[in-house]
């Protein structure tokens, strides 16, 4: 007859060792468990030979449970029922050997189950955040840390050297981040209780993901209906950085809630048991790496970091804002400096301003639009608004009192003050010269006055002292206006050397004048031979 019975691994292992007396007879136990229950009693007791006996008796416990849920006891179940008796009957042939491999057998099954429960709990640690971050930042810290294919040793021993530490922390970073973003808001939920009236304050439910507690909030009693009211439009936010692990798993640490234009805005601390801080302790990823050894990564860290580069981003960002304008400024002032040496620019025109640039813009484009804007506008003012005036002033005055355009030209880009001047110098003057007839014989003391014989005249040759007269109180009058102006020495010595009587006079008495100007002034008055008198005897 042909035995059909499969020996389990660790039985046939046994059989390889030397069998004592003890392992002989249970081995013997099948074959007899094969004649009295069949086939499957014998391989029933089979697949109990590699158990312990504390093993085969316990497992006969949950054959009675079962066998009393089913109503009866099966051939199998008799088979194993039989099989703990029958060992119980053999024990006494056990020696120091089966006591020895029996104690191996236990501390082989006690490793196996050690074993499978750390598997388990890795399984479900892995499946929480902080296993799934821990996961995600030691797999992207060892591809970092590899050596790269063209990397020198050289090169990747410095790398490790000066840039494990910021990559470390730039990965826990942003693993971390990536597992808060991703967490789901629409499963977090709030619920408003009934208001205490007595102590005034609302209690709030929050549900975030699998996590749950309540908090007071104090409320004036005056203020609970529009609180109340809002409830609805309260909306979550939760800093990027106001985080902690609960049981492992993400939990914020601060609630804020607010609408949606942040008129509102109420901020609830959490406060859980089993809290702890987001870290991540370098030597739990066993990769090897000395220049982290003993380092550990504290989220809490990061805030402050982060805070502190986000000022740093404002200073920069305000710098930059300011770098701009005062190039701005330094063109635009460039400008005006080129207008206001430029000859042409009588009215002494400037651009009036230009775009400042502000926040929330394309700062480079709008710096290159306010540059472009400013050169347009010079350059207008350059080749048309500038040569316009120039062209009409000479057609309205210039082109009257300038003999050439190149004359006028040269006093023209001298600026206003020369030109108008020289404009009304040459006025007065050109006005003079067209009287110096009249002003060669006028009689600059005195009015012509009409006498009986200068009547007889007048009526025999046409002499009209009234209007000799009118003609002198013009040729004063032109004097005068230039009295107070640069060029009045000029017209001074015009009137002195075209007038008979003064030129005769300033001749004869000029030395005792500091000027010409002063000689006149003293001639026209009425006590000029005292003053002459006066300045002989000095």
């Amino acid at each position: 007859m042909l035995l059909c019975i499969s020996f389990n691994e660790g039985h046939a292992q046994e059989q390889k060792q030397h069998q004592t007396a003890y392992e002989k007879k249970k081995s013997e136990l099948v074959l007899e468990a094969w004649a009295k229950f069949g086939q499957d009693g014998a391989r029933y007791v089979s697949s109990e030979l590699d158990k312990t006996d504390e093993e085969v008796y316990e497992g006969v416990k949950g054959v009675d449970m079962a066998a009393v849920l089913l109503g009866r006891y099966t051939n199998g179940m008799q088979s194993l029922k039989w099989y703990a008796k029958e060992l119980k009957k053999i024990e006494k042939l056990k020696t120091s050997v089966d006591l020895g491999r029996d104690k191996e057998k236990k501390e082989k099954k006690a490793k196996e189950e050690a074993q499978k429960k750390e598997k388990q709990e890795q399984e479900v640690y892995a499946k929480t955040d902080i296993g799934y971050i821990k996961k995600n930042i030691k797999s992207a810290f060892e591809q970092w840390n590899q050596k790269g294919e063209f990397e020198k040793d050289a090169d990747y021993t410095n790398r490790l050297q000066s840039q494990s530490k910021k990559a470390f922390e730039d990965i826990c970073l942003d693993k971390i981040k990536d597992r808060i973003k991703n967490k789901d808001s629409y499963h977090w939920e709030k619920e408003l209780s009934a208001y205490n009236s007595e102590s005034e304050f609302f209690t709030i439910s929050f549900k975030i993901n699998d996590l749950s507690w309540q908090s007071n909030i104090n409320t004036p009693i005056a203020q609970a209906q529009n609180f109340k009211n809002d409830w609805s439009d309260l909306r979550f936010k939760i800093d990027d950085y106001d985080w902690c692990f609960v049981y492992n798993n993400l939990c914020p640490i601060l609630v804020t809630l607010g609408t949606y234009n942040e008129k509102s805005k109420y901020k609830f601390p959490v406060s859980l048991q089993n809290q702890s801080e987001i870290l991540y302790v370098y030597d739990e990823l066993e990769i090897e790496n000395p220049y982290l050894s003993g380092y550990t990564y504290k989220y809490s860290n990061a805030k402050a970091i982060a805070e502190q580069q986000e000022r740093e981003k404002q200073r920069l960002d305000s710098l930059e804002l300011t770098t701009f304008n005062k190039r701005l400024d330094s063109i635009f002032n460039d400008y005006n400096r080129k207008l206001l040496k430029n000859g042409y620019n009588q009215n002494r025109i400037l651009l009036k301003g230009y775009n400042k640039i502000t926040n929330g813009e394309d700062r480079a484009s709008s710096f290159k639009g306010s540059v472009s804007s400013m050169k347009s506008e010079f350059n207008y003012l350059i080749d048309y608004t500038f040569q316009y005036e120039r062209s009409h002033e000479y057609n309205q005055k210039g082109g009257l009192v300038f003999s050439t355009e190149r004359e006028f030209e040269a006093f023209y880009t001298q600026g206003k003050d020369i030109y108008q001047a020289e404009v009304e110098k040459r006025r007065i003057l050109n006005y003079l010269s067209i009287y110096s007839e009249f002003i060669e014989s006028m009689d600059f003391q005195k009015e012509a006055k009409e006498t009986i014989g200068s009547v007889l005249m007048l009526s025999n040759y046409g002499t009209n002292y009234t209007q000799i007269n009118e003609n002198r109180k013009m040729i004063f009058s032109k004097i005068k206006e230039s009295e107070n102006k640069l060029f009045y020495s000029q017209v001074i010595d015009f009137v002195i050397e075209t007038n008979k009587g003064l030129n005769k006079e300033w001749t004869k008495n000029g030395q005792y004048f500091e000027s010409k100007t002063v000689f006149y002034n003293a001639f026209l008055s009425d006590d000029y031979k005292m003053i002459l008198k006066n300045n002989k005897k000095k």
